[in-house]
């Protein structure tokens, strides 16, 4: 498993207004096999996620295509960064890379613990509400822009 020790990084480094959010964002390359087993993996991943996120105001959304893995995360700096400490030690994706550590003026997933963004038959397998065009574009949008810098 291949990590670079610098995406590890402290939340204090980002203080700022309190009416902003920590967005982090990053890359990994699936571990995860592409069968029923690995689905159901992903699955208990997303429960565990939606339900830590939500005990320390962490929002966010997941996009993943079978072989990568791009999440945003935002939510209180040291909360954020503290997940993505965990997020980065699982053995479940391998070749994590930080793409973004910034603030925001607002939430831009507010309603989300933590959202797939998959293909249709990854969410119908998983159980996953797959009617959030609005959000997915939204999603894109972000992650264009962020790819550019």
């Amino acid at each position: 498993m291949q990590h670079d020790s610098s995406i590890i990084q402290t939340a204090s480094e980002y203080a700022s207004p309190a009416a902003f959010v920590f967005r982090l964002i990053y890359t990994s390359t699936s571990r995860l096999e592409q069968t029923d087993a690995g689905l159901r993996t992903l699955h208990e991943l997303l429960t565990t996620a939606r339900q830590r996120n939500a005990e320390n105001d962490v929002t966010g959304v997941l996009y993943y295509d079978g072989r990568k893995f791009t999440q945003l995360l935002e939510g209180p700096p040291d909360a954020v960064e503290a997940i993505f400490k965990r997020i980065a030690a699982d053995s479940r994706h391998e070749r994590v890379a930080v793409k973004s550590r910034t603030m925001w003026p607002h939430r831009s997933f507010a309603g989300w613990k933590m959202a797939l963004v998959a293909a249709k038959d990854r969410l119908e397998a998983l159980g996953e509400e797959g009617d959030i065009t609005d959000d997915v574009d939204r999603f894109v949008s972000v992650m264009q822009a962020v790819l550019a810098e």
